[in-house]
């Protein structure tokens, strides 16, 4: 999103219509997303209607979990996990000289 500022400021475009654009394209984004996730939560609460939660109870618990699981994401080093398990699982045997 910045390179479309600077882009925007090279060429000497106004800010304010920059503005505009950016809150009606950020606006019709979350319409959409709100939508597709309210349609697949449709569909997950009649999986998980037996649960007894409710659409509102399973939103929050999804939500909850998605937060845990993005902070952990942001707190792993994934290509020191990744380093780690590719040093694990080679197919090359250490030679002994």
């Amino acid at each position: 999103m910045y390179y479309v500022y600077l882009g925007a400021g090279a060429s000497s475009s106004r800010l304010t219509g920059m503005f505009i654009i950016t809150f009606v394209a950020k606006v019709l984004k979350s319409f959409l997303e709100i939508g597709i996730e309210y349609a697949g939560l449709g569909r997950f609460y009649t999986a998980t209607g037996l649960t007894g939660l409710s659409r509102v109870g399973t939103s929050i618990l999804l939500s909850v979990v998605f937060l845990i699981v993005g902070v952990v994401f942001y707190k792993v080093d994934l290509e020191k996990v990744m380093s780690r398990l590719k040093h694990r699982y080679s197919t090359e045997k250490p030679t002994i000289e």
